[in-house]
């Protein structure tokens, strides 16, 4: 939804809520004010925001402008450009222990699967959250708000085991072990779940006035105003009829002028979730990782939920397990000093991308007034082709009586040199400032350019892209890490995950929460986040291959069984796990063979030919002889054979040329000229 994702509904953890003050601080009138506050902040940036939306979707020119109405389409390829290279698909996350915490391997890898298989399009599709949430950050706000959490569907209650004790009148008379009972409490009757990774709009998000932070979770509070269909609202916060008719009927304000609401929708509840830091404003709560919620609903004066839904503690109670940090997850790509709220890279570059299309729309202009035209002495003419000339619509004609020459030509002014190369410094300009020019496009540049020049280029580029794509890994793993937290407090036990051994054979195992550490970490290579080509990465995987696989220490089935999955093979027909043992060598015999005993008269030479022929050998038959050969009878010598015996066999060199791998001419010290 525009105004974040429903909150989630039931309480399924968490201790009783803890009442607010009645007044002062901490307050419900308190938080009124804060809400009102951060509202205040978001909407002095608002207006900025709709023009980068504007501006991003602007339409094609469609008349002949009379103001600077010219739309060049630089901020959208931009955009989708810079989204692509940050990010292009999900990160494969592991976990991890965090330092002095233990769990087992085959523990973490089915946390892990579980993890990612939520990641993924079936469960809470963080690549769509992520699209969207680039999409505000690089468009119209530089700041992105996203919620964290679980929605949870309920009906009735069902009685629920939670201990034993003893019956102790048995016992005291017989003097025996007493008699235990189990426990019965009625809990509510969970008939569905759901974890939930959402985009919220940026107009929606709040901040505290005071936080001038990058790091969100160190703010006091974050929160973000949602909207709830009135029939959901009534019952999962108990609204009266009055109550609810006072939180609707509101006009949405959406930053896509296009989507704004002319009407007031009646059906819909307005409200507004914080998450805060519970011991900055209860002294009863000591543990300064504690995140509350707290729920308003516009026009109700009271508070409608006030929880702990995503955390709890040990049965000891001095670890707390579940969600660290707020469950509203915020992302900026930058930093501007004491400001929580910076600029899209669309609002730093809207002053030249204006200067773009004012120079645009004078050329559209130019080409307008420019026609061609022409000059016609028309008292030359009858009457009747006076008219004819009069209705021409295109390439005009001026009409005179003067001496000149019937008709002729008229000169068109020319579009000055300087307008077109203040074009070009201005695209350079925006090039700068998004990080990225046509070669990172994938556009061919308009002048000559020699290898070593694009190389610098595309090097200087991949710098700056490699810090904005770490600092989103970062973000995103933090998520990934807040979104365990839920799975190791609600996924049910009997999960079964199928994941890698030892000997890398596949393996069935339960997934259960006691086998997990209490704190853990999540962590993914920069490489899985981004699109790499298919055939470098191949070679990449076979010279890593052709390296480490007579390695003890390697597993090489492992190995092949990526690159295979990689090429779309499969695994099991074309890889061999359990090599078959190898049998003892074939005995090996060393002969000697001399020119003797190639003599056809010599005594050993049939023994001789049987074992050359054994070994695939075969002699030619031998020549009669000639008794001018000599007293031995042996052939006379052949004269040399004289036939081509076509090119040798190419071999591989050694070393290939320098330019193969640099793009440099050989010798020269320089790269050769690109178009």
């Amino acid at each position: 939804m525009a105004y974040g994702e429903t909150p989630a509904t039931g309480t399924p953890q968490g201790r009783p809520p803890a009442p607010l003050p009645s007044e002062g601080f901490g307050s419900l009138d308190f938080w009124k004010d804060q809400i009102t506050a951060a509202e205040a902040k978001i909407q002095r940036y608002a207006p900025a925001w709709k023009q980068n939306v504007q501006r991003q979707i602007g339409t094609p020119l469609e008349i002949a402008p009379k103001t600077d109405i010219v739309v060049v389409p630089l901020d959208h390829a931009n955009i989708e450009q810079k989204k692509a290279t940050i990010y292009f698909r999900n990160p494969e996350v592991q976990l991890v222990a965090a330092p002095g915490h233990d769990a087992s391997a085959d523990a973490l890898q089915a946390f892990s699967v579980v993890l990612n298989e939520y990641l993924g399009p079936d469960g809470v599709d963080a690549e769509t959250m992520a699209d969207e949430l680039l999409t505000d950050v690089l468009c119209p706000s530089g700041i992105g708000f996203s919620v964290i959490g679980l929605d949870v569907a309920t009906d009735g209650v069902r009685p629920v085991e939670v201990g034993q004790r003893a019956v102790p009148a048995v016992g005291a008379v017989l003097n025996l072990q007493p008699v235990m009972e189990p426990i019965i409490e009625q809990v509510p009757n969970i008939i569905h779940q759901r974890y939930f990774w959402s985009r919220v709009s940026p107009l929606c998000g709040l901040l505290p006035t005071r936080f001038h932070g990058r790091n969100f979770d160190r703010a006091p509070w974050l929160g973000y105003k949602f909207e709830m269909d009135r029939a959901r609202a009534v019952t999962a916060f108990g609204l009266t009829d009055d109550e609810a008719a006072a939180a609707g009927g509101e006009v949405p304000d959406r930053l896509n002028a296009l989507e704004t609401q002319t009407v007031r929708d009646t059906d819909v509840v307005y409200g507004y979730c914080v998450s805060y830091q519970g011991s900055l404003y209860n002294p009863a709560v000591k543990h300064p990782e504690e995140i509350w919620r707290l729920m308003l609903i516009k026009g109700v004066d009271r508070v409608v939920k006030h929880d702990r839904p995503y955390q709890t503690y040990t049965p000891d109670g001095m670890t707390l397990l579940g969600m660290r940090g707020h469950f509203i997850h915020v992302y900026t790509p930058r930093y501007v000093s004491d400001s929580a709220i910076v600029p899209s890279d669309v609002s730093i570059t809207r002053v030249p991308v204006g200067e773009l299309e004012k120079g645009r729309t004078q050329m559209v202009q130019q080409r307008d007034r420019n026609r061609p035209m022409r000059q016609m002495n028309i008292s030359s003419l009858d009457p009747g082709q006076q008219e004819k000339v009069k209705r021409g619509e295109w390439q005009e004609i001026l009409l005179t009586t003067s001496n000149e020459p019937i008709v002729q030509e008229v000169a068109t002014a020319r579009f000055p040199r300087e307008n077109f190369e203040f074009n070009a410094v201005i695209t350079k300009d925006i090039d700068r400032a998004w990080g990225f020019g046509d070669p990172q496009r994938g556009v061919s540049p308009d002048t000559r350019r020699t290898a070593t020049e694009l190389s610098l280029q595309a090097s200087s580029s991949d710098t700056r892209m490699e810090k904005e794509r770490a600092w989103f890994l970062r973000w995103y793993l933090r998520g990934a890490e807040k979104l365990a937290g839920l799975i190791q407090l609600y996924e049910d036990d009997r999960t079964m995950v199928q994941i890698a051994g030892d000997a890398n054979t596949q393996r069935i195992v339960a997934w259960q929460k006691e086998a997990l550490p209490l704190r853990f970490q999540c962590k993914a290579s920069l490489d899985t986040m981004i699109r790499m080509d298919t055939a470098r990465e191949f070679k990449n995987d076979l010279e890593f291959y052709q390296m480490t696989a007579n390695d003890p220490n390697v597993n090489r089935v492992e190995l092949l069984t990526q690159m295979a999955r990689k090429r779309g093979y499969d695994v099991s027909k074309v890889i061999v796990r359990q090599v078959p043992e190898k049998g003892p060598d074939p005995p090996k015999i060393a002969l000697t063979v001399t020119g003797e005993d190639l003599n056809p008269l010599a005594p050993q030479f049939t023994n001789i030919q049987r074992v050359l022929a054994a070994g695939g050998i075969q002699l030619p038959a031998a020549p009669p002889t000639d008794p001018m050969a000599g007293a031995a009878g042996l052939p006379p010598d052949p004269a040399l054979d004289t036939t081509h015996g076509g090119p040798a066999e190419q071999v591989e060199p050694l070393s290939k040329r320098s330019g193969d791998a640099s793009g440099k001419l050989d010798g020269l010290g320089m790269a050769g000229a690109v178009n």
